[in-house]
């Protein structure tokens, strides 16, 4: 088993931190009127930098953990097992109390998710073992939720969704399958929800496109992998630009995945410990390196 790397836990926590300052929504400055303390807040408040600091991770602990993969099927089933049970939970959550109003006392909403989470877990516990059936099957669904809503029902509904409460099933069955970005006239139950599909994508291209390049430049080159990860990254900002205007695939961020090809960047050279990884060793194991690294990090926040 592979030796943890505990100084990434720390990043990770520091992310999650500032996610979760950001979404809070404090507002400091009616707290105190410190210029240090206003400072620290906002410098670890900000979100959306966290969640690319996730991606940059998520890209290093894939070039990390899987160098190479022995059976592409296996590999996705675990990195859908491991996001979409509580996902899951949290739709079927949402669905019921925003779309639904099922219930409206806090402790009573609190036990919903209870009775929602034990019940999802017994259902994955007991269809585990059918694991890729149940992916194949959620395959299937995502295609046949995107024909229902795009093609059947503006014919048998003139244009429009399900009267309820047909609708607001249909938008928790377009929301916990992850296919909002591709139905007409649905939202997604919450906005926070926009870092899972950029996420699932990359998982996606991970052992049919992301390996390739990653053996490739290994044969090839430091230099000539630095060429592919720019090119990729242009190629990736471009697509963002030109999905912008399609519906909501601007909701996909492609331009996010640059954060998941700087981590599989870094992870390769790290794992390969090649000739370039020997060069920078010394460099960014000294004490000075970190200090401004922070900095850098910091300064970015």
């Amino acid at each position: 088993m592979k030796q943890r790397l505990t100084a990434l836990d720390g990043i990770r926590g520091f992310a999650a931190l500032s996610v979760m300052l950001s979404h809070a929504g404090l507002e400091i400055a009616k707290l105190t009127s410190v210029p240090f303390l206003i400072a620290t807040y906002k410098t670890f408040s900000v979100g959306p930098n966290s969640v690319q600091i996730f991606f940059v991770l998520c890209g290093f602990l894939m070039a990390f953990l899987y160098p190479a993969i022995h059976s592409n099927l296996s590999f996705l089933l675990k990195r859908y097992s491991r996001i979409f049970p509580i996902f899951a939970v949290v739709i079927v959550y949402l669905w019921l109390t925003v779309t639904e109003k099922l219930v409206l006392q806090w402790y009573f909403q609190i036990l919903l998710m209870i009775v929602i989470a034990l019940i999802c877990a017994l259902l994955w516990k007991t269809t585990s073992k059918f694991s890729r059936g149940i992916l194949i099957a959620f395959i299937v669904l995502q295609g046949l939720t995107i024909l229902l809503v795009n093609v059947l029902f503006p014919v048998l509904y003139h244009g429009h969704l399900p009267p309820e409460p047909f609708k607001g099933f249909f938008t928790m069955l377009s929301n916990v399958t992850m296919t909002t970005v591709f139905t007409k006239d649905i939202n997604g139950l919450s906005g926070v929800f926009w870092s899972l599909t950029p996420e699932v994508l990359f998982y996606l291209v991970y052992p049919f496109f992301v390996l390739p390049i990653i053996q490739l430049g290994r044969k090839q080159g430091v230099w000539l992998s630095v060429l592919i990860i720019l090119g990729m990254t242009k190629v990736l900002f471009d697509l963002d630009t030109a999905l912008v205007n399609y519906q909501s695939f601007f909701s996909l961020n492609i331009a996010r995945s640059a954060g998941f090809i700087a981590g599989v960047t870094v992870g390769t050279i790290y794992v390969s410990k090649g000739t370039f990884w020997k060069k920078i060793q010394p460099i960014i194991s000294h004490p000075a390196f970190s200090l401004v690294a922070l900095a850098a990090f910091l300064f970015v926040q």
